[in-house]
Formats: C-alpha cells, sequence, structure tokens
C-alpha cells in the first residue's frame, strides 16, 4: 500500500538562528514519506545557505529563493510547489514534535477528515506554556458543529456565549497548527498581510466555509433527497502532539510594528463580510462585530510597539476610532459578558480615555512579558 504524501510548507525569512531546528525536527518525523517546501522569501541573513545545505543532504527537501513578498506570498509559492495529499504549514521558526505527522495522518485516515487541528506550546527562553484550543483532550467536529462551533470561534463570538476573551480570539485563526487535505484548501490562496494586517483568519474562514458546502455538493449527487445525511466536511481536535511556537524571535511579525493597521483590520472585516454575505450567511455578521470590538486589544499591541510618544499614540487612536464605524459595534456589544477587567478596558475604548487605554496597554503588555 502506498503511503500517503504530506506536504509541509516552511516559509523563511531571516530566521537563521532558528531554521535548523525547524528542518531537524521535519526530517526526523516518524512518519517519512514527506515533502519539505522551503520558501526563502527573499532572506538578507543566512538562511538561504542553510536551507540550501539541508537540500543537498535529503532529497525531501525542496527550496524556492524568491524576492521579499511576505509570509502570505511565501506560503502561496509552496502552495504551487506542493504534490501532497495532505498539506501542513510550519513557520521557519517554530518546530514540532517527532512523531505529529504520523498521529496527525493517523486521526485523518481514521475519521476521513478533512483537518486535524492541533494545539500549541508558546515557547519562551525559560519557559513553556501550553495553549489549548478547547476543553477536550480530543472532540470530532462535522454537520452543524462546523457552522456553530468552529466558524463562531473563527469569525467572532456569539452573543449567547457565556464569557468573551479578547486573549483567545485569535488561537484558532492560525495556518500552522493544522494538517488540511489538500482538496479542501485547492485553489485558495492567502491574501497578503499588508493588505489586511493578518492572513490566516481570512484563509481558514474560507477554508471552513467551503466545508460546509460539501452538504450542497453531495445533494446534488443524490438520488433521494429525502433520505441523505447532511453532510458536510469533518474536523478533528486532538492533544496527541503539539507546536513549538518561537516566541524569542523579535524579527517576526508578531513583534513588529505595522503602520495603518486600522486601516488593515478594516479592509480583512470588509472581505469577511462580503464572504459571509456571498455564502449566505449573515447570520455570523453580529459575530463579526463583536470580533471588531474584542480585536481592539491586538490592534493597540501593534500601536504599542511604535516609537511614538503615548500623545501621539493616543492621538492616532482617537483618530481611528472616530473615522471607523466602532461606533455602531460599541452599540451592540455585551459588555456583561467581559471580565471587570477587560470591562473597565473597553469602557474607556467606547468613551475614547485614548491616552488611558495606551498606558493601560502598554503596562499590560510588560506584565505579559
Amino acid at each position: 500500500m502506498n503511503e500517503k504524501v504530506v506536504s509541509i510548507i516552511v516559509p523563511a525569512y531571516n530566521v537563521e538562528p532558528y531554521i535548523g531546528r525547524c528542518l531537524n525536527s521535519l526530517l526526523k518525523q516518524t512518519y517519512q514519506n514527506i515533502e519539505i517546501i522551503v520558501v526563502d522569501d527573499g532572506a538578507t541573513d543566512k538562511s538561504g545557505a542553510i536551507i540550501e545545505q539541508y537540500a543537498k543532504k535529503d532529497k525531501r527537501v525542496f527550496v524556492i529563493h524568491k524576492k521579499n513578498g511576505g509570509l502570505s506570498s511565501a506560503r502561496n509559492a509552496g502552495l504551487k510547489k506542493c504534490t501532497g495529499e495532505y498539506v501542513l504549514f510550519v513557520d521557519g521558526d517554530d518546530y514540532l514534535d517527532f512523531f505529529a505527522i504520523e498521529q496527525l495522518l493517523r486521526l485523518a485516515k481514521r475519521h476521513c477528515a478533512d483537518i486535524v487541528m492541533f494545539p500549541y506550546i508558546r515557547e519562551f527562553e525559560n519557559k513553556s506554556i501550553k495553549t489549548r484550543l478547547f476543553e477536550d483532550t480530543r472532540v470530532i467536529f462535522f454537520g452543524s458543529d462546523i457552522k456553530k462551533r468552529l466558524l463562531s470561534y473563527l469569525i467572532g463570538p456569539s452573543d449567547t456565549q457565556s464569557i468573551y476573551n479578547p486573549l483567545s480570539i485569535n488561537r484558532l485563526n492560525t495556518a500552522w497548527g493544522k494538517l488540511y487535505k489538500r482538496t479542501v484548501i485547492d485553489g485558495i490562496e492567502f491574501v497578503d498581510t499588508k493588505v489586511i494586517g493578518a492572513e490566516d483568519g481570512l484563509y481558514n474562514i474560507t477554508v471552513f466555509l467551503r466545508m460546509m458546502e460539501y452538504k450542497i455538493f453531495n445533494e446534488k449527487l443524490s438520488v433521494n433527497r429525502d433520505k441523505l445525511l447532511p453532510l458536510t466536511g469533518v474536523a478533528v481536535y486532538t492533544e496527541d502532539t503539539w507546536s513549538h511556537y518561537e516566541k524569542g524571535n523579535e524579527s517576526s511579525l508578531l513583534h513588529t510594528y505595522q503602520a495603518d493597521y486600522f486601516y488593515k483590520r478594516w479592509n480583512f472585516y470588509s472581505k469577511v463580510k462580503d464572504l459571509l454575505i456571498d455564502t449566505g450567511n449573515t447570520d455570523f455578521i453580529p459575530n463579526l462585530k463583536n470580533r471588531i470590538v474584542l480585536e481592539l486589544f491586538g490592534i493597540m499591541l501593534n500601536l504599542v510597539n511604535s516609537t511614538d510618544t503615548l500623545y501621539v499614540k493616543a492621538e492616532y487612536l482617537k483618530s481611528a476610532l472616530n473615522k471607523y464605524p466602532y461606533k455602531n459595534c460599541f452599540e451592540e456589544f455585551r459588555f456583561d459578558r467581559l471580565s471587570i477587567v477587560w470591562r473597565l478596558y473597553f469602557e474607556m475604548i467606547r468613551r475614547r480615555h485614548c491616552m488611558a487605554v495606551v498606558t493601560f496597554t502598554e503596562f499590560l503588555l510588560k506584565f505579559r512579558r
């Protein structure tokens, strides 16, 4: 029996201290039928040379050297090259457990899953912190669960959700931490971070909406629709393995200040809204409005990374709050779903106490570090 090929796409930009560890974790996988497509996105350090050395030693490593175009561009280049039945994204400064692919593929086959999701460990210099995505250690999603639990997680919390947490709103968004069946992502590309600020969320919303559409495809094939079960795609969550997420790379996108981030995120919200309208899922628009409010904390984290003074940051925040339709989102927002600290934080934003918001955000950022 031929083993399924798993394509691993590794974008690499200035990850010289980390890329060797990443590739070693992939080449030593207990499941060996893999192709590793490393995309050198115009690195200015020795990343490209290190990658070439690995390619010379192991024929499963393929290298793409390209002009710098950003993370989305690098992943898209890898997608065009890959040939596997399954696809896995691993960033060049992260790494996997040696048995990860074997475990993920076993679950994908057992449950006929289109996506297998797994949690991650944030790797700091002196400590490791596990970040779980769900309460249970293994969950199988299909049918209405994909809409009610996964899409709601990706787009934003519903008004009926008991607690809103800005720190967990993006945990499911990442492209890494998921084994995708190639058919479910075929033809879907990442949108440039220069346009929407962060690429993963829109990509996965598009993928999970496609999984919901499987029901329609199956109905078209049915002779007797009355006897047809409502088929959709299948997603599995497991804690049998964990992704290792490097938090010490100061040159990563997470630690880099992005100018015009408000503008980019409103491009993202607009694209998600259009996608929901086009697919007949307008019932998720209230979820999106909740995300718009909660994501202000993440936007503020980006803002405080700038080198501007507190006053300039506060004025920039005030200008953005007036420029974009946040007022409409706040009108329907359930403050009672927040803890006391977060209720105070978002109430300060709503009331335009911008200097207090910037100061408090900088304090929280130092506390988290």
